[in-house]
């Protein structure tokens, strides 16, 4: 194995040892993190609900936060309209189409075990879209129903996520169904067939780190902007070259091969992690924070007076007058207008495209109407907070109940 020089992209630096274990992939491991408040309530929930009586106690409290927040109730005069277009995204999960390209790669199991920890996430907890195949898959081996429904290629609804989970979600001032939402808009944006390939083929090389085993594309995306280091194996890079550059990487000495590799996982982490943070800033309120391999995304990633690509998304749906359904329709056909490159190594970055794009829609909202942006955009987090605290009560008062 060989070193690998650190990209130029100021979010992204990956070591390469010259030499290591097969096996390992990355040092140490993450100190396991303390329950939160919201972990220890749903345990203790779960702990006095069980089976049949879980599923009647949720279904309770979502009755109660409806009657308590006319906002969250389906249906209702009141509704919320970006409650109503998730509920119906959500409701709306299909299985997603084949991709077009068949080719499988051998899978390229690391032999050895490495050391296991936490691995947690805000959401989701039990099901993911999975790019470059296609599919819905589960995360969770204890929910048999779901797995089964998966197994089948049927799409799951929401009373076959557990109930627990629902219930985070609630208290996180979310809908029971958030993972649905989640999984269906990325299915929905997943419009771009270019790396499919390559996102299966950096599935397929996996190795041990600290969350146990991991896909190679977990390992970089995880890693991105820290000191973490994560190894290449020379037989990947060939496996690359003779899959994805089989003429012009023969000229590519080992070192070139590496950069052509890291930039073309840059390429398609531009693409997929656009995808992954329009659905979490479409679901969940703005005062849950992003998971840490999208924080690139969140508010917190621009200096004072910027728009990260959550208050972009944010603004959107505002300008949209909360239609979410509207705005991934929109985004879905911006994506089909800025295409990923065939040759994903000469890189790709959509983000300029979308705040031009943004600009001229926000441009067209508050033209003549003498607000400021920043306003427009104060008033809707505010009042996306204080509904997500008005589920969140509702539901400490349901399960104090």
């Amino acid at each position: 194995m060989r070193p690998i020089r650190p990209s130029l992209t100021r979010s992204f630096t990956v070591f390469l040892a010259l030499c290591v274990p097969a096996g390992v992939a990355v040092a140490g491991r993450p100190k396991s993190p303390e329950p939160s408040p919201l972990e220890l309530a749903v345990k203790k929930w779960a702990a006095k609900h069980r089976g049949k009586k879980a599923a009647v106690a949720l279904e309770g409290i979502v009755v109660r936060v409806a009657e308590e927040v006319p906002e969250f109730r389906a249906g209702g005069d009141d509704e919320d309209v970006r409650l109503a277009g998730l509920r119906r995204m959500a409701a709306a999960l299909v299985w997603p189409d084949a991709p077009r390209e068949t080719q499988r790669f051998k899978a390229r199991n690391a032999k050895g075990k490495g050391p296991s920890g936490p691995r947690r996430f805000p959401l989701p907890k039990e099901l993911v879209y999975r790019f470059g195949f296609r599919e819905l898959m589960g995360i969770d081996e204890k929910n048999r129903a779901l797995n089964a429904a998966l197994k089948r290629e049927r799409a799951p609804t929401v009373d076959l996520l557990e109930e627990t989970v629902r219930l985070e979600a609630l208290l996180e001032g979310t809908l029971p169904e958030a993972e649905l939402a989640i999984a269906e808009i990325q299915r929905r944006l997943d419009i771009d067939p270019t790396a499919d390939l390559y996102a299966r083929f950096l599935e397929t090389w996996r190795n041990w780190g600290p969350y146990g085993e991991e896909s190679f594309y977990e390992a970089l995306d995880r890693t991105a902007g820290t000191s973490e280091e994560v190894f290449f194996y020379d037989a990947m890079l060939g496996d690359f070259v003779s899959n994805f550059a089989p003429e012009v990487g023969k000229r590519w000495a080992l070192n070139k091969q590496h950069d052509r590799n890291q930039q073309a996982f840059l390429a398609y982490r531009q693409y997929r992690g656009l995808v992954e943070a329009v659905s979490f800033t479409l679901v969940t309120p703005p005062d849950v924070e992003f998971p840490a391999r999208l924080a690139r995304y969140d508010y917190g990633s621009v200096a004072e007076g910027l728009f990260s690509l959550r208050h972009q998304i944010d603004l959107l749906v505002e300008c949209a007058e909360g239609d979410v359904e509207r705005v991934v329709a929109d985004l879905k056909t911006f994506l089909e207008k800025h295409p990923m490159p065939a040759d994903l190594w000469t890189g790709y970055d959509p983000m300029t495209a979308l705040r031009d794009e943004f600009r001229r829609v926000l441009d067209r909202r508050i033209v003549g109407t003498g607000r400021a942006a920043d306003d427009l955009f104060r008033q809707q987090r505010d009042a996306r907070t204080a509904l997500a605290e008005r589920i969140r009560a509702a539901t400490e008062r349901a399960i104090g109940g």
